[in-house]
């Protein structure tokens, strides 16, 4: 849950961040030989350089396989945008990407309907996305963060984009 403290208090010989958490590097090494996942780790987000910690079952799923597979010797940087969801009292709410400030929002939809995306930018890049209602929307978005190609503050101030049509666009 958010707000929880990681259970990292026994480890010795490496120094702990203020939260808890073990820092690490794209591969999600703390040192030569010694990987984190989940949690207690604090990665750097692969859009921005930015230390980050996400506090989801998903993505320590993600950061888990990656770090097993650098463990044995393989060379792959976690490069997964993040993506996940909550729900309350039959509202679900998604989230992709990750922004810990922004400068600028984007709403496309009603927000009393429970019916929008809300693009959190910074610099004129999209950074996160939150949405109900909108899951199709929310999942192009996710695989356009993936591919590096997502909309500009510019296409999103048009009119409501289809983000699954600029999705096919851009693999063409």
């Amino acid at each position: 849950g958010i707000g929880v403290r990681p259970a990292t208090d026994w480890i010795r010989g490496v120094e702990l961040r203020d939260d808890g958490s073990l820092l690490v590097d794209e591969l999600l090494r703390v040192r030569e030989g010694v990987f984190a996942a989940g949690d207690i780790a604090t990665f750097p987000d692969c859009r921005t350089g930015e230390p980050t910690r996400i506090e989801h079952w998903r993505t320590a799923q993600q950061q888990g396989m990656t770090a097993g597979r650098n463990l044995a010797g393989e060379v792959q940087p976690f490069r997964a945008v993040p993506f996940f969801w909550t729900m309350h009292f039959e509202a679900v709410l998604g989230y992709v990407g990750h922004a810990a400030s922004w400068d600028d929002e984007v709403v496309h939809g009603d927000l009393e309907e429970r019916d929008f995306i809300n693009y959190y930018l910074h610099g004129g890049r999209v950074l996160a996305a939150a949405a109900m209602g909108r899951d199709n929307q929310l999942n192009a978005l996710h695989e356009l963060m993936q591919l590096e190609r997502e909309p500009t503050a510019d296409d999103l101030r048009g009119a409501d984009l289809d983000l699954a049509e600029l999705l096919h666009v851009s693999e063409a």
